[in-house]
């Protein structure tokens, strides 16, 4: 019995350790420009993970408004790409 509970111990351990942090920005909708009463008037290409269809999508940022889920460039995005195994991204800009 001590051995089991040993081993669940380690085993929890062990996961913790090693599973990625999670980070809240993919959970966001996707960034959108502005709140919709303003007019944002920047040409800004960004890429936002829409995480009803699950995957990375170009949009343009007007420059104002937005959230965090916001990226520069796909390959910003694709670096790290820990949502698709582990259910969150890193690095977003804001």
């Amino acid at each position: 019995m001590k051995f089991f509970v040993l081993l669940v111990v380690l085993a929890a351990l062990f996961v913790s350790c090693f599973a990625a942090p999670k980070n809240v920005e993919c959970g966001l909708e996707h960034s959108l420009n502005g709140d919709g009463r303003i007019s944002c008037e920047a040409y800004i290409p960004n890429w936002t993970f829409d995480s009803a269809a699950q995957e990375c999508v170009q949009f343009i940022y007007g420059g104002c408004g937005g959230n965090a889920n916001r990226f520069e460039t796909k390959e910003v995005y694709m670096c790290n790409e820990q949502h698709s195994k582990n259910g969150m991204a890193q690095d977003g800009v804001a």
